[in-house]
């Protein structure tokens, strides 16, 4: 036997035995279980609440961009919906994409909404945390709807006359009462650097049922 020819039998009996391990412990036309996305690797979901009157009251609410949601008052605005795992959340899981408005619909309809009329920051929330969700782009932003859906805005925050102090125990006591499943280890208080509130973070978990939130970050 010429060495070609024999090359070529070596070459088919290994690939008969590939194929017989690769099928072994399957029955036949099973599909083998994908292993999870690692974009979708996290624990739970936080839904981060700006106050939007200390924002706009900030330098950086008075950029342009910023025209549309500090021009009339408003109370909270959904910041965004970030997925986390202990001890470090993932983040900056895909590239930077504009997002159509049909597809934004969802979170700047939702109550509270996401702040109008800045594209820049919906592409920021989709690149570094609707990426890591596992989702499609438009069911991430109906996730924001469904988070925000959830929380019922204490009546003390329902309008933007004041700019409350970021005192953690009188505001997740106004939550609390509004919504009577959440405990105190399942929100986050926020204060910006004058010690006023910035955020108010709500956790749940992937089903959107409250949860406990991890450490602050």
């Amino acid at each position: 036997m010429n060495p070609a020819a024999l090359r070529l039998i070596i070459a088919l009996l290994l690939l008969s035995l590939v194929g017989a391990a690769d099928g072994r412990g399957r029955h036949r036309g099973e599909r083998p279980i994908a292993a999870e996305p690692a974009a979708a690797r996290f624990d739970y979901y936080l839904l981060a609440l700006s106050w939007s009157p200390q924002f706009c009251a900030s330098a950086a609410g008075h950029r342009p961009d910023k025209r549309a949601q500090c021009d009339r008052p408003r109370g909270f605005v959904v910041h965004g919906l970030w997925p986390q795992a202990e001890p470090r959340y993932p983040h900056d899981c895909g590239p930077l994409a504009a997002v159509p408005a049909a597809i934004a619909a969802p979170a700047l309809q939702a109550d509270p909404p996401m702040p109008p009329g800045d594209p820049g920051l919906l592409e920021h929330e989709w690149s570094k945390h609707g990426t890591c969700s596992g989702l499609s782009m438009a069911d991430y932003f109906r996730a924001i709807q469904t988070a925000a859906g959830r929380v019922r805005i204490p009546p003390r925050f329902a309008t933007a006359a004041s700019v409350p102090a970021a005192d953690p125990a009188p505001i997740k006591a106004s939550f609390r009462e509004a919504n009577p499943q959440l405990r105190d280890d399942m929100l986050q208080i926020v204060a910006d650097r004058t010690g006023e509130l910035k955020e108010v973070r709500v956790c749940f978990d992937k089903e959107f049922r409250f949860r406990r939130c991890g450490p602050s970050r």
